[in-house]
């Protein structure tokens, strides 16, 4: 009894043991596996680029021959001329296109003024001396255009130049067209005498087409 007592105990320990080595076996196996999902190659490649943004500006000022927009006309008559000078400048980083011009009057009597004024612009490649210009090109056409209070459509300008650093040498003519009032012992009439009007001159310009570039 004590040698089989011996040998059921000695094949239970190996049977014990061989439990241990496969338990180990499993969890070294394991370790292996789970240290192998985070291993990685890695490469990384970089570089660098800048993008700025042009600029689009279309500035008026006073030109150099004389007054400008900023200088009121005051006393006009049926018949009166008015040139005001402006340079009309491209002084952004994008070339412009289709220029237009807008005028939008406002003010007391403003109706009745303004119908009766007409505008002609001109522009001259170098700076105009005493209202004269050598080869001056017509911005609205040859006509004078009519000004009207209720007008909001844009006019579209040619002869201008919208590239970058280009500016225009602008002569603006203002004509009061012909009218008749009679006043009656010092009563003036409700009509152009003593009526007010501010026009707003606003010109526009368009950005270039969209460009493709290889580079």
């Amino acid at each position: 009894m004590k040698l089989i007592s011996g040998t059921v105990l000695q094949s239970a320990s190996r049977f014990t043991v061989k439990i241990l080595v496969v338990a180990a076996a499993t969890v070294g196996g394991g370790a292996l596996v789970s240290s192998s999902v985070f291993a990685s190659l890695t490469a990384v490649a970089t570089g660098s680029t800048s993008v700025e943004a042009g600029t689009l500006k279309w500035e008026l000022t006073t030109g150099s021959s004389s007054a400008g927009f900023s200088t009121g006309i005051s006393g006009v008559a049926p018949g009166d001329i008015q040139n005001r000078y402006v340079d009309l400048a491209n002084t952004g980083t994008l070339t412009g296109l289709t220029p237009t011009l807008t005028i939008v009057a406002s003010g007391s009597g403003a109706s009745a003024l303004t119908n009766i004024l007409k505008v002609n612009i001109q522009n001259c490649a170098v700076a105009w001396s005493a209202g004269v210009c050598s080869s001056p090109s017509d911005v609205l056409g040859t006509a004078l255009v009519p000004v009207s209070v209720s007008a909001v459509t844009a006019s579209l300008l040619s002869n201008l130049s919208a590239s970058v650093a280009g500016t225009n040498k602008l002569k603006i003519t203002l004509t009061v067209g012909d009218v008749t009032e009679v006043t009656t012992n010092g009563v003036v009439p409700t009509g152009i005498q003593g009526a007010t009007s501010t026009l707003v001159w606003t010109f526009t310009l368009q950005q270039r087409a969209a460009t493709t570039t290889e580079g």
